[in-house]
């Protein structure tokens, strides 16, 4: 495999390991000493590590849970949001009201037989193309901004095969 950014160095003090379902992968929480802040390091993209004969201390107020508890997947950081997803298939309210995605997570079934899924996650990557991947079979209530973002990408990937 061929990488399209060269290898950096970094110094870091890891603090988690996150395992991720998403593209069976594992991630380390750390303080990253560039950046000066916590980071995401996936184990599969570390090509060597060291030991340093420096030490840390894992800070008393870091709680993996509270820090993971908006992520979707394993990004952290960022804005959260508050969602509302309708289904808009039968299919996808039978999976949608069966499984919890997130912690959370509040289902309401309609009238109709579709359901209504309330979620507060950060708004990432990630969460955009969990909702790509339901396709025409959910439809973004809220945020606008989120909305917005979808029916972009379904345009501009509409247009990719006219």
């Amino acid at each position: 495999m061929v990488s399209i950014h060269a290898p950096a160095e970094r110094l870091i003090d890891p603090y988690f390991i996150q395992p991720a379902a998403t593209g069976r992968a594992s991630y380390v929480i750390a303080w990253c000493h560039k950046a000066g802040a916590l980071r995401n390091f996936k184990v599969e993209r570390i090509s060597s590590i060291y030991e340093t004969d420096e030490h840390y201390t894992i800070p008393a107020e870091f709680n993996a849970n509270t820090l993971l508890d908006n992520a979707w997947d394993v990004t952290i950081g960022g804005k959260v949001i508050e969602v509302r997803l309708r289904s808009r298939s039968p299919e996808a309210a039978r999976l949608m009201s069966e499984t919890m995605w997130h912690s959370s997570q509040q289902t309401r079934e309609l009238p109709d037989g579709n359901v209504v899924i309330s979620l507060r996650v950060t708004d990432s990557r990630e969460f955009t193309s969990w909702v790509m991947w339901w396709g025409e079979n959910i439809e973004v209530l809220e945020p606008t901004e989120l909305r917005n973002r979808i029916a972009e990408k379904a345009a501009r990937m509409a247009a990719v095969y006219s």
